[in-house]
């Protein structure tokens, strides 16, 4: 059984390829703007929510230049952990911060109140 003009089919090798052959140049140039866009991002948030979501994109593209399935679920995957740390982020910056008690302002002088005042 012989498809289109030639007697192979062809699976590019890497996500690049995959991606030129499949979708041609614009295809390749919003890939390669989603995957970098999203490290930036990534790179430049903080690094206590950031660190993981970079890592999964960056393994994910890397194992895309070896692997010959970059289109499946899986792919996913690295975008919904790195959805998850942004969202954290979001969470911990919209959340105001605990109201101290009474012992933390009493022993730390730089929340505690001015001298000569009550405490309420």
């Amino acid at each position: 059984m012989v498809l289109g003009s030639h007697p192979y089919s062809f699976q590019p090798p890497n996500a690049e390829l995959e991606v030129l052959s499949s979708a041609g140049t614009i295809g390749l140039i919003g890939f390669l703007l989603l995957m970098i866009g999203s490290m930036v991002v990534l790179w430049r948030i903080s690094p206590v929510y950031g660190t993981l979501g970079f890592a999964v994109i960056a393994s994910r593209l890397v194992q895309g230049q070896l692997d010959l399935f970059w289109v499946s679920v899986q792919t996913s995957i690295p975008f919904v952990l790195a959805g998850v740390c942004v969202g954290a982020l979001a969470k911990h910056e919209a959340d105001p911060p605990p109201a101290p008690d009474a012992e933390t302002t009493a022993a730390d002088p730089e929340i505690a109140p001015p001298v000569g005042t009550v405490a309420a």
